[in-house]
């Protein structure tokens, strides 16, 4: 037996291993399954909390409109009684005026009504000539004229309560209000003659060697032999020698100088500017 598995060790640890692959293998594969199962989970559990916090926020808009418009039907509620409330003061101001001029009315015919009972016990104890004219003269002219007075009085009463709001008028009283603007001194600087334009001669002694004829003084720098040839052919001698320094005359011209100063073109002012006219009660400006 033992040389059996000697014999097929080599074999028998091959395919232990292979054994060992697979099932690693399959534990990979099978966690990869498992961990993709889980993000899917979890992406799934996102999604429904968005959804979630989405409706939420819809419904906390919809309450936010559901309050305004409440409070806009309110206010509308309030300014609706808020003219019923007037209209009703305004019927029941009018309703007094009435009820107060029916009053006098009724006490104008009362009086009326008394003053004809008076007449007529008078005209039935005097002569029966009389008594037929005044009777009929006095009822018909005197209710027919009075009644006309109640009528103006309920349209000129209500006019009353308008014209007592009235404020007196206000009367401006004008004050013009200025302020003062600093101007500043304006000037240039301009340009003056010190001293004009002028030419110099100058003199001087120049560093320029040159020849010099010893019988004429000449300058023969350009050709000293045919010179000296000229004077001994003349029987005039000869000689030259060597000077260096000439004397020059030259003329410089010399600008003019000038200074520069300052002018004032505008000197320094205080302005007074108008801010318009002001009242001193109500403020109004014209």
């Amino acid at each position: 037996m033992k040389e059996i598995l000697k014999k097929y060790k080599r074999q028998v640890q091959i395919a232990g291993g292979i054994c060992l692959i697979a099932v690693l293998g399959i534990g990979g594969y099978v966690a990869a399954n498992q961990d993709t199962a889980v993000q899917t989970q979890t992406e799934m559990k996102k999604e429904t909390k968005s959804s979630d916090q989405k409706i939420t926020k819809n419904d906390t808009k919809d309450a936010a409109l559901e309050k305004k418009t409440d409070t806009k039907k309110e206010t509308v509620k309030k300014e609706d009684t808020k003219s019923e409330k007037v209209v009703e003061q305004k019927e029941t101001t009018a309703k007094k005026s009435e009820s107060a001029d029916n009053k006098s009315t009724e006490k104008t015919n009362k009086k009326e009504e008394a003053k004809t009972e008076k007449e007529s016990e008078k005209t039935d104890s005097k002569p029966s000539d009389q008594p037929e004219s005044k009777p009929e003269q006095k009822p018909e002219s005197k209710p027919e004229q009075k009644p006309s007075k109640p009528e103006s009085k309920p349209e000129q009463k209500p006019s009353q309560p308008e014209s007592k709001p009235e404020k007196p008028q206000h009367t401006h009283t004008w004050q013009e209000k200025t302020h003062t603007v600093n101007h500043p001194e304006v000037g240039h600087n301009e340009q003056y003659v010190v001293k004009e334009a002028w030419t110099e001669t100058v003199t001087e002694d120049v560093y320029d060697p040159w020849e010099c004829c010893n019988v004429c003084g000449a300058d023969c720098t350009a050709d000293p032999s045919g010179h000296m040839k000229q004077h001994a052919l003349a029987g005039e001698g000869g000689g030259r020698h060597t000077e260096y320094y000439k004397t020059v005359t030259r003329t410089v011209e010399h600008p003019a100088e000038y200074g520069t100063r300052y002018v004032v073109d505008t000197p320094a002012w205080t302005e007074t500017v108008s801010d318009g006219f002001f009242c001193i009660g109500c403020g109004a400006k014209k």
